[in-house]
This record gives C-alpha cells, sequence and structure tokens, in this order.
C-alpha cells in the first residue's frame, strides 16, 4: 500500500516541472534575427547565452537552435527581461508571447531552473524589486549599447496578473517607440514557468537521456560531469557520430597517402632528352 502511494507520488510529480522559456522580440526595424528550420525549441542554458552573446559579436553559437543572429544587420541594444517565479497559466497574455510566433521571432527552452545560470554570461543585470520601476529599467537598458538585463521575482498570484500586465503593456510601448525612432533593439523575454508541463515527447525523451546518468542506475556515471550551467554533460557519442567520424577519417587519410604517393612518383620520375627537340635543333643551320 505504502510502495503504491509513493509510486503515485512520484508519478504525479515527474509530469510537472520548471522550464525556463526565451521569447526573442525585435523592437525596431526587422531583419537583425533569423528564424531556422530547427523543429524544436529545446536547448541547453549554454546555448541561450552564446545566442546573446553571438547577436553582438562576442561568441559563435551552438549549433541547432531555433534562431540565429544575421552576419550584418546588428542591434544597437540587447535587453534580458528576467521574471523567475512564475505561473504562465495565471499570465495569459505573456503565455501568449511564449506560444505564438507572429509576436516574436521565435522561442527557446531549456528544462530547470536556468535563469540565475543564463544571466550570468549576460553581465550588467539590474535586481527590480519593485514591479513600478520595471519599465524604467527596461527602458534604460535599452538606451544602452550592448548585452544588458533586468530580473524581477514574482511573490505570489496576485503579483504575477500585475507583471502580466505591465510587461506585455512595455513591450507594446516599446515597439512603437523604437519603430518611430529607428532603434535597433532586441528584447529576450525570459520566463522561469514553476509548473511546465512536459507532455512533449522530445522534451521527455531528453529528459529520460539525463536520468540514464543516475549513478545508482549507470556503471558509467564516471564518464559525466556537470558544467558551470548544472547540465550533465556526457562524452558517450551517438552512431551518427561514430560512422561521420569514421568516413572523414579515412578518408582524409586515403587522399593524403594518395597526394603524396603521387609526388614521390613525380620526384622519382626518370629524365630523357627530346629527341624530337633535340632533332630539330640539329637542322638549324
Amino acid at each position: 500500500m505504502t510502495r503504491s502511494l509513493l509510486l503515485t507520488a512520484a508519478l504525479a510529480l515527474a509530469s510537472v516541472d520548471a522550464a525556463t522559456k526565451v521569447a526573442v522580440i525585435e523592437l525596431g526595424p526587422s531583419g537583425m534575427v533569423h528564424r531556422t528550420n530547427a523543429a524544436y525549441p529545446e536547448t541547453s542554458a549554454a546555448g541561450v547565452t552564446s545566442f546573446f552573446q553571438a547577436l553582438h559579436g562576442r561568441k559563435l553559437q551552438k549549433s541547432g537552435m531555433t534562431v540565429v543572429p544575421d552576419l550584418f544587420n546588428k542591434p544597437e541594444s540587447s535587453v534580458v527581461v528576467s521574471i523567475s517565479g512564475a505561473d504562465l497559466e495565471n499570465m495569459p497574455q505573456l503565455n501568449a508571447m511564449m506560444t505564438n510566433d507572429e509576436e516574436t521571432v521565435g522561442h527557446l527552452k531549456c528544462h530547470g531552473k536556468k535563469s540565475k545560470s543564463i544571466l550570468k554570461g549576460v553581465g550588467k543585470v539590474n535586481s527590480v524589486e519593485d514591479i513600478s520601476s520595471l519599465k524604467e529599467n527596461v527602458e534604460s537598458k535599452a538606451k544602452e549599447s550592448g548585452l544588458s538585463g533586468v530580473s524581477f521575482e514574482i511573490a505570489d498570484k496576485e503579483q504575477a496578473s500585475e507583471v502580466d500586465a505591465q510587461v506585455s503593456g512595455m513591450i507594446k510601448d516599446m515597439k512603437k517607440s523604437c519603430k518611430e525612432n529607428g532603434n535597433k533593439v532586441v528584447l529576450h523575454l525570459m520566463v522561469e514557468d514553476v509548473t511546465e508541463d512536459e507532455g512533449n515527447e522530445y522534451a521527455r525523451h531528453r529528459r529520460l537521456q539525463e536520468d540514464d546518468g543516475d549513478e545508482e542506475n549507470n556503471g558509467y556515471y564516471g564518464y559525466k560531469y556537470y558544467n558551470a550551467y548544472g547540465e550533465l554533460i556526457t562524452t558517450y557519442r551517438t552512431m551518427f557520430q561514430i560512422q561521420y567520424f569514421n568516413v572523414v577519417l579515412w578518408t582524409s587519410l586515403g587522399l593524403f597517402f594518395t597526394v603524396i604517393y603521387s609526388f614521390t612518383l613525380m620526384v622519382g620520375m626518370p629524365l630523357m632528352p627530346d629527341t624530337l627537340l633535340f632533332g630539330e635543333s640539329a637542322k638549324v643551320p
């Protein structure tokens, strides 16, 4: 009886987990960020940070992400607005931004509470305690060049509704202002959803892969480690990676030795006098 209750509780807890979602919004002229053909928005905290930094040319972006920066059309300013402790079910307007592709350039998502880890790569971050000063801080950061951020933590359900109205209104006002003035600003709305339902099959598959690293169930745990973002990294390679490595390796070696052999034959080629040339030169008086 006790075992069945514990199993039921474990399954209930497993169905609900936190997730960090990012909506990329161009406030001014478009064309600074482009959407790719990637099927899923899931990535890592390091991937989100690499995108933020690549937008200003600081770092190469990780592959396989749903959004990429333009090579030439760079924003003047990028602002990361981080909202933690949120329940998007109580924030309908922000929830729509996290799912609607028409209002945003694209979306990113990573499993777990990763906002603090991501903000470490941003640098200049202001922590706001009063919701009334959030808009003022974000507008001030938008006037600064480069990458910066503003963070706010929701205390209760009532405050979540207020944040929903304040942030959605702020984005609309800033969009209008940036378009009128021609300011090239990209806003990254990052929401740490504490009640994320992992119904997506791809997300569940990635979570099961991470769970395989449990040292009680996996004898190869020693070959895995946690990076600075708290994510489990494994050194194992997939069958495709192994096959691709061998094809490139042996093709390269084959071409290399073919070139060396060709040069060897050319250098060792016997030199003989040209009979036609010598015959014609002998006829000249």
